[in-house]
């Protein structure tokens, strides 16, 4: 095997003890990051349910892990959501280690024709902070220039050949990790924004 297999900067992260220590502590406390934002929405959901009941059949939250998102790990609760093939009504709180914490709301299928012009009516209501993906499937989750508008950028015109071009639309709200104890309000607010948008008018 030859001398330099392992870089010297990776052969410092292997002796790196203390990192998977501390990776180990803060796993739990971003669930519990997750669930704090799971409860907020219920409060603001639960008022919200009966404009969409008789039309989607939600699901319980749902909490989910990996470690290999393109090389990072990442941690996933889906609430509110209904999936069923290839019909998509999805609002996933998401956080990527080395990245931030992000709001997505996916909408695909029947979801996406019932809710999109009540969306494009709204669309000029839409936050500053929120970003329309321009990536070319709804379970990508890199946020960079490249890959989002921001949504007060675009017209409704503009929104609706996007939608064509990927049949889907993702809106999303970043949150940087150092902002993370206003993650439970923000995601509330972001999911308030979304349900006056699909029912407003």
């Amino acid at each position: 095997m030859e001398n330099e297999y392992f870089s010297q900067e990776e052969l410092s992260v292997l002796g790196d003890r203390r990192f998977m220590q501390l990776k180990a502590a803060a796993d739990p406390k971003i669930k519990e990051l997750l669930f704090g934002v799971k409860q907020k929405i219920e409060s603001v959901f639960q008022a919200d349910l009966e404009k969409f009941k008789g039309n989607i059949q939600f699901k319980p939250a749902k909490f989910s892990r990996g470690e290999n998102y393109h090389g990072f790990a990442y941690r996933v609760m889906d609430f509110p959501s209904s999936l069923s093939g290839e019909n998509i009504f999805l609002f996933r709180t998401l956080f990527l280690w080395g990245h931030h914490f992000s709001f997505h709301f996916i909408l695909k299928g029947d979801p996406l024709t019932q809710f999109l012009p009540k969306i494009e009516q709204n669309w000029s209501k839409t936050s500053e902070k929120t970003w329309l993906s321009t990536q070319n499937s709804p379970w990508e989750w890199e946020f960079t220039p490249e890959t989002h508008l921001r949504a007060s950028d675009i017209s409704s015109k503009q929104l609706l050949e996007q939608v064509e071009s990927g049949n889907f639309l993702k809106i999303s709200q970043k949150v940087e990790t150092e902002e993370y104890q206003n993650l439970p309000e923000v995601g509330a607010e972001f999911w308030r924004g979304i349900c006056q948008m699909l029912t407003l008018g």
